[in-house]
């Protein structure tokens, strides 16, 4: 069912307007769409929080969140994002809104679709804790809102604590991808306290043999601390669904 939210409308004019087609995918529908769309801005953030508004995503320190890879509305990072997207528009000055930081390439799977392996060079040392704290205050001087960790399994990393608390939430938030498996109540805790805003598990299939036969390591949905497991107990701090936002330390 086609589903339509307006955001704007005058004497019965839709302005500006979004409909949710029946594939998922949400198209302007309203009048002013294509130039509120050249500019992206309410397309990115503002207008998706209107129109989810009626759906539970939480908040993070206080802020709606809209979208799980987007800063939530309203955060210091979300309107650095919106003044570096006009900046770009209109002063034809861009400016990187994301980045994507591999802190290392190990990991305790073997995946049949990693991207990550074809880069593993066992003649390369990774950063270290100073070297990776200096790309991320690097990458945030260049306009960033948003840093995503990765891998290989950044949880492999004994300092991703450490990394993911030196992003300053003010200018950028932090996210994460994770096969799941080292979700332990105390790394959740830590990942929490570091303030984490959003974490992303890998879970490639409902059928454990399938998932395990993907990530090339048998039993792993349903070992240990993964969400699907046996321990898989995140104790409110983070939600333990794909994508969903990670619940700010007080």
């Amino acid at each position: 069912m086609i589903r339509e939210k307006v955001i704007w409308k005058v004497f019965g004019k839709k302005l500006i307007s979004y409909k949710k087609l029946d594939d998922g995918s949400i198209v302007g529908s309203g009048f002013f769409n294509p130039v509120v769309d050249r500019f992206r801005v309410i397309t990115m953030f503002i207008a998706p929080a209107k129109f989810y508004k009626n759906y539970d995503l939480g908040r993070w320190r206080g802020k709606r969140v809209a979208n799980t890879f987007a800063p939530p509305v309203g955060s210091r990072a979300m309107l650095r994002a919106m003044k570096n997207i006009l900046r770009g528009r209109i002063l034809r000055h861009a400016r990187p809104i994301a980045m994507t930081f591999a802190v290392t390439y190990d990991c305790q799977c073997n995946c049949v679709h990693c991207s990550a392996g074809n880069h593993y060079r066992t003649d390369v040392p990774e950063l270290t804790t100073d070297e990776a704290k200096k790309l991320i205050d690097e990458s945030l001087n260049l306009g960033i809102s948003v840093l995503a960790f990765t891998g290989g399994e950044p949880l492999l990393r004994e300092d991703i604590f450490d990394l993911i608390n030196h992003v300053n939430k003010k200018k950028a938030v932090p996210i994460m991808f994770t096969n799941g498996q080292f979700l332990t109540e105390e790394n959740v805790n830590k990942l929490a306290d570091a303030g984490l805003f959003c974490i992303y598990v890998s879970i490639d299939s409902a059928n454990p043999d399938e998932h395990d036969e993907f990530r090339g390591m048998p039993g792993h949905l349903h070992s240990g601390n993964h969400p699907q497991g046996p321990n898989g107990n995140f104790h409110n701090r983070l939600t333990p669904l794909v994508g969903l936002p990670a619940r700010s330390a007080d």
